[in-house]
């Protein structure tokens, strides 16, 4: 069974496909809890953003699949989060400010601070 842990909604915007226009949009999102994940190799949480521009942007939530949230030294760390890359003259690209989707993550976010990656003790990292 899983459970919706957290709602909200984030900021953003679309990309379109066809003219490369930019639009500010407000996208709505749940966080779900699956209680048969057995992290660290399987994901216990995934967010889905309710209202993209396919209708089911959804990700798996772990230090593994989302590194660059736990190191701000990671290049793509400041850059606004792709929930869509499009595909020209078919699909619009769907970007979420990247410090809507840290806020919106927050809790996660603190708990991935603290596990350590697969041969690393928590004492060793620096964060």
């Amino acid at each position: 069974m899983s459970s919706i842990v957290k709602q909200g909604t984030v900021n953003g915007y679309i990309v379109d496909a066809w003219s490369g226009e930019r639009s500010e949009r407000e996208f709505h999102y749940k966080i779900t809890e699956h209680d048969k994940a057995k992290e660290p190799y399987s994901s216990k949480y995934s967010i889905e953003i309710l209202d993209g521009v396919t209708g089911y942007e959804s990700f798996y939530l772990n230090k593994y699949s989302m590194p660059h949230y736990t190191d701000p030294g990671n290049e793509i760390y400041s850059k606004d989060w792709c929930a869509c890359g499009g595909t020209p003259k078919r699909w619009h690209q769907m970007w979420v400010y990247n410090k809507d989707m840290m806020e919106a993550l927050k809790e996660r976010i603190e708990e991935w601070k603290k596990q350590p990656w697969e041969g690393e003790e928590v004492a060793d990292r620096k964060i």
